[in-house]
């Protein structure tokens, strides 16, 4: 066998295909902030859960990283020196820097989610302002009208 030549051991395909399967992960986290993103830039997600479901498939897509990342540790060692060849390094290499490229792509993506979540607390905090001093004006407005007018100025409204 040519030391450039990739291997078919065992080994070396269950690390290619662990490293294959944290690239898809990392793809599906990457298109799910992608969705996300445009959600908040819509204002489409009002409702907490958006926010919520989002968070817990994060959760679970990083549980699976954390899983297919100790299997990675696992499996490196048991690959055999002979197998361990510049094909393989370059294979490993190529799937490594397409994970660093989406590792990226969602701290951007968080970036910008972040961006929006701020943005849309400030925006809620602005209109509580708000309704809380039309409350105030209300019933100040309430209070300087004679007693028995009250209700005719509560049906008005």
């Amino acid at each position: 066998m040519s030391a450039s030549a990739l291997s078919d051991a065992a080994e070396v395909r269950t690390l290619l295909g662990l490293l294959d399967s944290q690239l898809r992960i990392l793809e599906r986290w990457s298109q799910r902030g992608e969705r996300f993103v445009q959600a908040l830039v819509t204002r489409t997600p009002d409702d907490a859960s958006v926010l919520q479901r989002f968070l817990d498939d994060r959760d679970n897509l990083l549980k699976a990283l954390t899983l297919y990342d100790r299997k990675i540790a696992e499996t490196v060692p048991t690959i055999p020196q002979a197998d361990r060849t510049r094909a393989l390094s370059q294979a490993v290499e190529a799937r490594l820097n397409r994970c660093q490229l989406l590792i990226a792509q969602t701290t951007s993506q968080d970036d910008q989610i972040l961006q929006a979540l701020t943005s849309r607390v400030s925006e809620l905090a602005h209109d509580a302002a708000n309704t809380q001093r039309s409350r105030q004006i209300l019933a100040k407005f309430k209070s300087q009208q004679k007693p028995d007018s009250g209700e005719e100025v509560d049906s008005q409204l």
